[in-house]
């Protein structure tokens, strides 16, 4: 008996909550991850989009140069790093796909439906140069197959063919800023170039000339001969040719606000290493690089002093003379 009264409970309590089940859902309810403040992809310009992902690209490139300048001793931090040690990039990585890649698929997408080749061309030098840092990084990476949202396992692309894509997107992207267009990126939404079509083809020019130096290994005269080639045409020839994402007030530099800012305020990160301050100043091979000055000021917590000094790698974090001044996001 107490058998058979469990069941018939049971099967009460199921035949109840399969008519609230039937009675509460709705197809409403599966909308409670749509965040009514996000604007849609459809909605979303091309001036919004731009500079975005510009700044994701900045993020990107921090978040690479942290981990690898410790390692090659350029940076130095209280534990230490080398080449063996596991390296993750999980944030270059989200900026290089979710901030850069995703959104540069957009423009062009978007570019390409709006007959605006100058925000096509910008996108796919872009993606070329995001591409070189992720290949680098990781050698063979997702691309061909990353940006459909219902692919949970992109294919990863052999680092060939992501060089041969990369060459594909610089042609494309300089041809695509050839082109007569009434719709381009102004100064107040291209962060890195304020619009100049010509500083962007310069920049693409300049890129196919380093890609091509990386094949030095495999035949050096080769890559040379072709990268001076490249040079030979038009390209960046100068330190206001940079391509420099120039942070404010509110978008703080990472490298001011994780590195700089953090380690005055008794939270040590990293700072110049004294393999790199020894390089520059003439301690190591007796010759001053003029670029010290801009990559490292003067420890100004000590008036007198005149020097450049770096850390040790691996050193600690302990009773460090240093300001914020002493770092080069200042």
């Amino acid at each position: 008996m107490t058998i058979k009264f469990n069941l018939k409970y049971i099967s009460k309590i199921l035949a109840v909550g399969a008519i609230i089940a039937t009675t509460a859902c709705s197809d409403d309810f599966f909308d409670v991850n749509d965040d009514p403040t996000r604007i849609s992809e459809s909605r979303v310009t091309l001036s919004a989009l731009l500079p975005a992902t510009e700044e994701g690209i900045g993020r990107a490139n921090y978040s690479f140069a942290f981990s690898t300048a410790q390692i090659c001793q350029h940076i130095s931090s209280g534990g230490g790093a080398d080449s063996h040690n596991e390296i993750r990039f999980d944030g270059g990585w989200s900026n290089t796909y979710l901030s850069g890649l995703a959104n540069l698929n957009v423009i062009i997408q978007k570019a390409g439906e709006q007959n605006a080749p100058h925000y096509a061309g910008v996108a796919k030098i872009m993606s070329a140069y995001l591409l070189a840092g992720a290949t680098s990084a990781w050698e063979n990476i997702p691309y061909t197959e990353a940006f459909d949202i219902k692919n949970l396992k992109p294919k990863y692309d052999s680092q060939e063919s992501i060089y041969q894509k990369m060459t594909m997107l610089l042609d494309e992207g300089i041809a695509d800023l050839a082109k007569t267009s009434t719709l381009s990126p102004t100064p107040t939404n291209d962060l890195f170039f304020k619009g100049s079509l010509t500083q962007w083809r310069r920049f693409a020019n300049l890129l196919k000339a380093r890609y091509a130096m990386h094949f030095t290994l495999k035949n050096a005269t080769t890559a040379a001969n072709n990268a001076l080639t490249i040079l030979a045409k038009d390209t960046l020839i100068g330190n206001a040719d940079d391509a420099q994402l120039v942070f404010n007030d509110r978008n703080l530099n990472p490298w001011h606000s994780g590195v700089a800012l953090a380690n005055v305020t008794g939270n040590f990160s990293v700072r110049h290493s004294a393999q790199l301050i020894d390089a520059m100043s003439g301690v190591t091979f007796g010759v001053w690089d003029p670029r010290l000055p801009l990559i490292a000021g003067r420890l100004t917590a000590n008036a007198s002093q005149t020097t450049w000094i770096g850390a040790e790698n691996g050193a600690g974090g302990g009773n460090l003379d240093f300001v914020a001044a002493s770092w080069h996001s200042r």
